[in-house]
């Protein structure tokens, strides 16, 4: 089932179909498609359900997500607008969202793994989406700007627009993620130890580059990847401890 099909209202589902038979027809959905059907009376949706939600809004099939997870991938969403994105695919509205995309493994960067191959399946594989500038794209359905640059090319070091929109600044710098192959189904937070910028003073400046540390899965290993603004000339000197690097301080 493609999961691009004009999805019905909740309870016009619920008339049509007995509840029992709704939850049949869910069990032989692939995970990206399960949110299309009500799991309960009352279409409370569970992080299964949320998770499918996510994903599907990007991916209308699962052809690029296997073929990743198979080269040892486990292909990651980041950022602090995760809970408003999967919010309004819920609650089927469109607004305003910025996430990253990024392919994770076991390891900081590893090995630069040939792409080329997946590059056409990714474009195959997504919801209709809209060309924004390097590495970026806009889906209308969802209000999503996506940047791609890492699951197609897996730099690590990920330019990007505004990395700035991937941490939220309300109550300290904060993002969260979502990995595509998690049993728990569920976003993650990323707390404020855990974002790294670069030193100035006893101040931590995000304004240009930034570095997120994550828990990667299923392994749960830390992992870490940058994100700088595009154009941006960056003169910094890594910091690092016993844990990877820390943070950057500004070359004299």
């Amino acid at each position: 089932m493609s999961v691009n099909k004009a999805e019905l209202v909740p309870h016009e589902i619920q008339k049509a179909f007995p509840h029992e038979i709704l939850l049949q027809i869910q069990s032989f959905l692939p995970q990206i498609a399960k949110h299309l059907i009500p799991n309960s009376l009352r279409w409370e949706y569970k992080a299964k359900d949320k998770h499918s939600a996510a994903w599907g809004g990007i991916f209308k099939d699962e052809v690029w997500l296997s073929a990743i997870t198979e080269m040892g991938f486990n292909p990651v969403l980041v950022g602090c607008d995760l809970d408003r994105y999967i919010h309004s695919r819920v609650n089927q509205r469109n607004e305003p969202s910025y996430l990253a995309l990024v392919l994770g493994q076991d390891k900081d960067g590893g090995t630069k793994r040939d792409l080329t191959e997946v590059q056409t399946i990714f474009f195959q594989s997504c919801q209709k989406y809209i060309p924004l500038g390097p590495g970026e794209y806009f889906f209308p359905k969802t209000g999503l700007t996506l940047n791609v640059k890492d699951a197609i090319h897996e730099n690590h070091f990920t330019y990007m627009s505004e990395p700035r929109k991937l941490l939220s600044r309300g109550l300290g710098y904060y993002s969260s993620y979502l990995y595509w192959n998690d049993n728990e189904f569920m976003v993650r937070k990323i707390g404020r130890d855990n974002v790294i910028g670069v030193r100035k003073g006893l101040r931590k400046s995000v304004s240009s580059v930034i570095g997120l540390e994550w828990e990667y899965l299923p392994n749960k290993t830390p992992r870490q990847h940058y994100f700088a603004k595009n154009g941006a000339t960056v003169n910094l000197q890594e910091i690092w401890g016993d844990s990877g690097l820390i943070g950057w301080t500004l070359r004299e």
